[in-house]
């Protein structure tokens, strides 16, 4: 080991992955992240959601010495979607990113994982024909969920988080 590698060794803060993701979540609740952010970071009992696996997978090993090739394998191996090993890839970026601000590792292994490239779907605009008769074969229980996200654009999640009390019918 050279002397800049030993003079840098000795300022790291040797810690297990399982520590710096308690560390990381922590950090995220104080900064008050929105709670859909919070439970994909540690799912719903805190050892879950995507560093959860990080914690599940390396737990006592030293995060200094986790490399990018387990952090693909991990990744390829939890998430099947590219969509998904892109967003799980984006959160362990932040967890070594997080270790590396507090002097427990130099520099992080996430940075050399390949990130799959998003799809460039566009999305499709319906006809009212097609409104038509998507409205006609949706389940009765959905069927308010799905009008709002038809006419009034929202999203999946924000229909999802939408109460009765949130909507007024005044002014129509």
């Amino acid at each position: 080991m050279d002397l800049f590698h030993a003079s840098l060794a000795k300022q790291l803060i040797p810690s297990a992955v399982s520590e710096l993701v308690a560390s990381r979540v922590s950090a995220a609740e104080t900064e008050g992240v929105h709670t859909r952010t919070l439970r994909d970071l540690a799912g719903t009992n805190g050892k879950g959601g995507r560093q959860g696996a990080f914690a599940e997978t390396f737990g006592d090993r030293q995060a200094a010495i986790v490399t990018a090739r387990e952090i693909e394998l991990l990744v390829n191996e939890k998430c099947r979607s590219d969509a998904n090993k892109r967003e799980t890839l984006m959160r362990s970026h932040g967890l070594f990113v997080h270790t590396v601000k507090r002097r427990h590792i130099a520099v992080t292994s996430s940075a050399w994982v390949e990130m799959p490239r998003p799809s460039v779907a566009r999305a499709a605009i319906l006809t009212v024909t097609k409104c038509t008769q998507f409205l006609l074969v949706c389940p009765e229980r959905s069927l308010p969920a799905v009008a709002v996200q038809l006419f009034a654009g929202l999203r999946h999640a924000e229909a999802g988080r939408l109460t009765w009390e949130q909507v007024s019918f005044e002014g129509w």
